[in-house]
């Protein structure tokens, strides 16, 4: 099948197995699952446009990805890229740089989703919001459909995500939730039931594998870890995240990815979170450790799509990259919320009032609706229920939480809204992104700039915005964790996408989720003759 683009250009069919840069090992793994499962599906209808397999490596930003090629541990993706069929295009990943709010703008289009971060704070319900909670996920995907419709993957399937994308499986977090809320059961397809069956059953074996082989190197690692934090403890939601979500879950989606390569489904969408998820508990440096592991799982995965009847184009893309963090609270002794709430506060520098106005700041007073939603190297300080404030509210009512947040050397930077527009300081320092000499350490101005512009339309992030200083080479976080994202340096908002050659111009200028969105649709959605 050769697909055409809007502007007339021909897009090559997708490599097959034998054009694929792939070890002998995945080849045959390919040629022999391949050949094992067709025969026990059912009747398959052949896609009716060209497939999509999109897979997304959560977290591996590019300076990941250069430092991987660069000491081999990535030896496929490295041939990947060089293949003919296949090009690597650098891009900007957008403001917040997470993956749900990247997710958004790929799944349904939405440049200002509102979706401030990984957790923030629900005016209208009182709660706070957090993306790894099914529930939580599942509503703000509901909101995102109600106002763009179907998502990008609403006749396909989603694995390891945060949204589903419109999918009706239940490989997401987002998907968990009618599963919990139900029960009810997945689907049974009839001329699937043997094929399914086999593959789950390969995928008990190959988690029980993995469990008894990788659970005492866990151990160990944990414990090589703990002679030098701050916190040493066994961190049992590590080794439970490590033992399921890393272990059972990723060999669930696999299997189940490989299954949908295999009978037909038009759109699949796939997250590889491993990196991700060691950085934020160990540090960048740990999180190394797994790209040859990752690197593996991509080669035979892209050796499966090669080899299916119809196969489909991959892409590979990222949402965000890592940087290296120290905890506010070992630092400070205290978290950002207690530091906050301290007694001692100074005089708010003349910069702030030369921004808002000179205004008279009211007498100190309890600040019983402030609540603070850490995220990493990033936090929302909220300041009343009826916000969002702007700036000249915070000045007049909440002038000793704004001199707590100025005078903190663990924050880096400090946004408000100011009417329709946003304003940043640094310390006593405003901050102009079009001025490097005002820009803190580990800013980027195209970030920055991004994120002035964007807060404003983002009603549900905090009164005040706060990014976490540098230290060395390292950020500061407001979580506990040992690697960041979110935040405005050049290391976070860089990401990559491999994808086919023919598709370089399109993607040339994507700076945010919400640019692949129509480019995807426009190649992979339903055709015209296709019910939607």
């Amino acid at each position: 099948m050769v697909l055409r683009t809007a502007i007339g250009r021909r897009l090559p069919a997708p490599p097959g197995l034998d054009e694929l840069p792939v070890r002998a090992g995945a080849r045959r793994f390919a040629q022999s699952w391949v050949r094992e499962l067709v025969p026990l599906l059912g009747r398959r209808r052949p896609a009716p446009r060209r497939r999509l397999f999109l897979i997304f490596l959560d977290g591996m930003g590019g300076s990941t990805l250069d430092r991987a090629i660069a000491e081999g541990s990535m030896p496929f993706l490295a041939r990947l890229i060089e293949h003919p069929k296949f090009r690597r295009t650098t891009a900007f990943s957008g403001m917040p740089s997470t993956t749900t709010a990247f997710q958004a703008g790929l799944f349904y289009g939405l440049r200002h989703p509102d979706i401030p971060g990984f957790c923030w704070f629900d005016r209208r319900t009182g709660q706070k919001r957090a993306m790894g909670t099914p529930r939580h996920a599942m509503e703000v995907e509901a909101e995102l459909a109600a106002r763009a419709g179907p998502g990008l993957f609403h006749r396909g399937t989603t694995y390891l995500s945060i949204l589903r994308g419109g999918a009706r499986n239940y490989g997401s977090t987002a998907g968990l939730w009618p599963l919990m809320s139900g029960p009810r059961l997945p689907p049974l397809i009839p001329g699937d039931f043997v094929g399914g069956t086999w593959v789950h059953l390969w995928t008990a074996i190959r988690f029980f594998t993995r469990l008894v082989t990788e659970i005492p190197l866990l151990l160990g690692d944990i414990l090589h870890f703990c002679t030098w934090t701050r916190w040493p403890s066994l961190d049992p939601n590590y080794i439970l995240n490590q033992a399921f979500v890393a272990n059972l879950l990723q060999e669930m989606g696999r299997s189940q990815v490989l299954f949908d390569l295999v009978r037909g489904v038009e759109r699949m969408f796939y997250c590889i979170h491993d990196y991700d998820e060691v950085a934020h508990r160990r540090g960048p440096e740990w999180a190394q450790r797994t790209l040859g592991k990752i690197d593996r799982r991509l080669e035979y995965v892209v050796s499966v799509a090669a080899a299916a009847p119809d196969p489909p184009d991959v892409w590979i893309i990222t949402d965000h990259g890592q940087i290296p963090a120290i905890p506010f609270e070992g630092i400070f002794g205290c978290t950002l919320a207690q530091w906050l709430e301290r007694t001692e506060v100074e005089a708010l520098p003349d910069s702030v009032f030369e921004a808002v106005g000179r205004l008279r700041p009211h007498p100190r007073r309890e600040n019983r609706d402030m609540v603070v939603v850490d995220s990493g190297n990033y936090a929302h300080v909220y300041l009343a229920r009826e916000g969002p404030l702007d700036a000249r509210q915070i000045v007049r009512d909440h002038a000793h939480v704004l001199s707590r947040v100025l005078a903190c050397p663990g924050i880096g930077l400090a946004v408000m809204r100011l009417d329709d527009r946003a304003i940043a300081f640094a310390g006593s320092r405003r901050v102009d992104p079009d001025d490097p000499r005002t820009i803190p350490s580990g800013v980027d101005p195209r970030a920055l700039r991004v994120f002035l512009e964007d807060l404003p339309k983002t009603p549900s992030a905090g009164d005040i915005v706060l990014f976490g200083s540098w230290i060395g080479d390292a950020c500061v976080a407001f979580t506990r964790e040992y690697a960041s994202h979110g935040g405005l340096s050049p290391e976070e908002t860089s990401i990559f996408l491999i994808h086919p050659a023919g598709m370089a111009q399109e993607v040339s200028a994507v700076s945010h989720g919400a640019d692949l969105h129509p480019i995807l649709s426009e190649f992979y959605g339903p055709g015209p003759d296709d019910p939607a």
